[in-house]
């Protein structure tokens, strides 16, 4: 689950919008850690349920985003639909032997609640002199929105793994075992009359007072120690298992298969360079797949956002404006990958130069993007000098 929400990040200061102010004002709502403190648990419920909802308010710092889980056994959120198209949602939850329900329309908010030993719902006040339903409309009577909105991917990423986790718990109980038989022999004895049982002075077995069954007794022998066997009678020792984890390879390996989430997240031993890229591979394309699914939940949370900014602040934004959501990449960054890029791309131009089909100002401008003209103008000098000591 980590592995897939830890890739789902939106790269925020990137953030455009049909007005440069606009987008300078989404930045700075998401900025301040508003945004990323729920952007990590919002993900991580999707991935796991599937969906969840993010409740957007409105205080004098600006907007406040609030994560709500699908359910979790004491709270729980909704947004229901027609014909693809949000018309209401709710949210619910427990607290005290109360119950609370709060149903959010694009034009007004209706409060209730009830007691653990009732059955009909009362209408709830959060303050003496708070109208219901509290009104959700501007200025000019326009309806606000929904302020709950879904985030969902359709199915949860991890709900055809959870057979396979408990699969793993019990081959790990089962190599402990193993292991413990063979650190740990465990002796039997067999054919002696009474020989499992305690005995009392008379020979007879001691009878528990709780379970009215014979108590059990383990065989304990030491160097020195005396037994004294019956015809036929054997005291032996269990043959030693040998642990093979071959069951836990294989268990990792499907679990990998059916979550996409390469087996180097399980083993701790991770690839390099290319061999990083094509083992993650597959696990970026669903994470590419989940962005694109989230892309418009989040641009919905922004229009709702200017909405709220020009009735509660006073601003003038148009919220139908066009708003594009850029993503960091899912692709693992390390050093070994950049070095790895860099040197593919200069070779790449190195030749390109070498074929006559591009110039070397050109190239030096691709490989060093945010140089200085003076920079450019100074390696320009430093490759004619270094071709002009190149023999023929």
């Amino acid at each position: 689950m980590d592995a897939i929400a830890g890739k789902l990040e939106i790269d925020d200061e990137a953030i455009k919008a049909g007005k440069v102010k606009v987008a300078k004002e989404i930045q700075r709502w998401l900025g301040d850690d508003r945004w990323s403190l729920v952007e990590r648990e919002l993900y991580q419920c999707v991935v796991r349920d599937g969906k969840a909802f993010v409740l957007t308010t409105w205080g004098a710092d600006g907007p406040t985003f609030t994560v709500r889980e699908a359910f979790n056994g004491v709270c729980g959120a909704h947004v229901a639909k027609e014909n693809g198209a949000p018309i209401y949602a709710f949210n619910t939850w427990q607290f005290d032997d109360l119950a609370y329900f709060d149903v959010y329309f694009p034009n007004r908010i209706e409060k209730y609640i009830k007691a653990g030993d009732k059955k009909e719902w009362a209408e709830r006040r959060d303050t003496p002199d708070e109208e219901w339903p509290v009104s959700w409309t501007d200025t000019d009577g326009k309806p606000l929105g929904i302020a709950i909105t879904e985030f969902a991917i359709d199915n949860s990423d991890i709900a055809d793994a959870l057979q396979l986790g408990r699969d793993l718990n019990e081959a790990l109980l089962d190599l402990l075992a193993t292991s413990r038989t063979q650190g740990w022999p465990q002796k039997y004895l067999v054919g002696q009359k009474n020989a499992g049982v305690l005995l009392n002075d008379l020979g007879q077995p001691v009878v528990s007072g709780l379970t009215g069954q014979p108590i059990r007794r383990a065989v304990q022998t030491a160097p020195g120690s005396i037994m004294l066997l019956n015809e036929g009678s054997e005291l032996g020792q269990l043959e030693p298992a040998k642990a093979d984890p071959g069951v836990l390879d294989k268990l990792l390996e499907f679990l990998s298969f059916v979550t996409t989430v390469p087996s180097h997240y399980f083993t701790g031993q991770w690839p390099s360079g290319v061999a990083l890229i094509q083992a993650e591979s597959r696990l970026n394309h669903k994470v590419e797949d989940h962005q694109g699914r989230l892309t418009s939940a989040v641009v919905a949370i922004l229009r709702f956002t200017i909405r709220l900014s020009n009735h509660f602040a006073g601003t003038n934004y148009d919220p139908n404006q066009p708003i594009t959501i850029p993503w960091h990449s899912p692709e693992v960054e390390t050093e070994d990958l950049k070095r790895e890029r860099e040197q593919f791309q200069q070779e790449g131009l190195t030749n390109l130069v070498n074929a006559g089909l591009m110039s070397k100002e050109i190239a030096v401008r691709t490989l060093h993007p945010d140089w200085t003209e003076q920079q450019i103008t100074d390696e320009l000098v430093r490759l004619n000098i270094v071709q002009q000591s190149i023999p023929e």
